[in-house]
């Protein structure tokens, strides 16, 4: 009964399968896909607040010159009066100290500038010496709404969530698949038979068809457990979903604190404490030049006003970095307000 057999054969699924792993493919895509999101949400967050740092570093030198062209004009003055006898050499070298001080914190503005530049081009994927431009005035931004009303933005627009919801989806959808895959699917087979006479058997070919169904050892028991699990994994996505709500309300809470705290300071800075103490350089300053202020009141008005130009800028910043971060918990799409190129 020599011959070639020559066999076709085609499994076919149980009916309902093949829907069911097109859902969880789709799931396992939508779940990648509000992964990567969050992954640009994370590097939006990055790229703004190292903008501001950078326009916060090149402010402060700018203030820092001032303030050495303004202790120039107190070397100055206290020159005149060391010419005259009238104030010790040590005076008038603590002003200069100052003056060279300032001048050093010039070069660390210098270095911290080409740091946040590279990081700022290597995040954007450029040359790390590619040029990239701040404002010149920095504004306070005011702190949003009410905490529930940024909750509610997250819940709607933050990839994370929707990352976590898109898995817990998918997961019920593999318990779905895994209830269906405990059905065996069935091979259909259609075979030709050339045969070759031998003996008493002429050789005639023949046709064959057949169906063949695996014996379902275990099936029930084995897609069972995969179901369970995937449902327990499900259930698990959605604790998750609560905590890193959790989280992120924490975040925002402590987040919009120092927004508001910030935003006070710059109004009490602007206001009332840098106008002071500019009032109080000056009135010093005059009577200094008149004997009736002495060094140590002079020199202590002038890092005042330093000491609260720095911390008012340092605010506005604040509200910049701390805008930046809300964003990203909340998931917002809004753009940088000065776009780095």
């Amino acid at each position: 009964m020599s011959g070639v057999h020559l066999k076709l054969m085609q499994t076919l699924p149980f009916p309902g399968k093949n829907d069911r792993r097109a859902q969880v493919v789709h799931g396992e895509s939508a779940v990648m896909k509000w992964k990567l999101q969050e992954k640009k949400n994370h590097l939006r967050s990055t790229v703004r607040k190292a903008y501001w740092q950078l326009a916060l570093v090149r402010s402060l030198r700018s203030i820092t010159k001032r303030h050495i062209e303004l202790t120039a004009q107190l070397v100055a003055t206290v020159e005149v009066k060391y010419r005259v006898g009238k104030v010790g050499q040590h005076e008038l070298f603590r002003l200069q100290v100052l003056k060279t001080e300032l001048e050093d914190d010039i070069g660390e503005f210098d270095k911290k500038e080409k740091v946040l530049l590279a990081g700022l081009n290597s995040a954007l994927h450029r040359d790390i010496d590619t040029r990239i431009t701040t404002s010149d005035r920095i504004d306070a931004v005011a702190p949003p709404g009410s905490l529930d009303v940024l909750l509610r933005r997250a819940r709607q627009d933050r990839p994370l969530l929707k990352e976590i919801l898109a898995d817990a989806d998918m997961q019920r959808l593999q318990a779905a698949q895994a209830e269906y895959e405990r059905w065996p699917d069935i091979t259909v087979w259609l075979g030709y038979r050339v045969r070759l006479p031998a003996g008493l058997d002429n050789g005639t070919d023949f046709f064959s068809a057949g169906v063949s169904i695996p014996l379902p050892f275990d099936y029930s028991g084995r897609f069972a457990a995969e179901e369970e699990q995937h449902l327990s994994l499900a259930r698990s996505a959605e604790e998750r979903y609560a905590a890193t709500l959790d989280e992120i309300e924490a975040a925002l809470s402590s987040s919009l604190a120092a927004w508001e705290r910030a935003t006070q300071k710059i109004a009490t800075y602007e206001q009332t404490l840098i106008p002071e103490a500019d009032r109080t350089l000056k009135s010093t300053l005059a009577a200094y030049q008149t004997d009736r202020a002495d060094f140590t009141s002079l020199y202590q008005a002038q890092l005042q006003l330093l000491d609260f130009d720095r911390a008012l800028l340092l605010a506005k910043v604040a509200t910049r970095i701390e805008q930046a971060f809300a964003d990203a918990a909340i998931g917002s799409h809004a753009e940088m307000e000065s776009e780095a190129r």
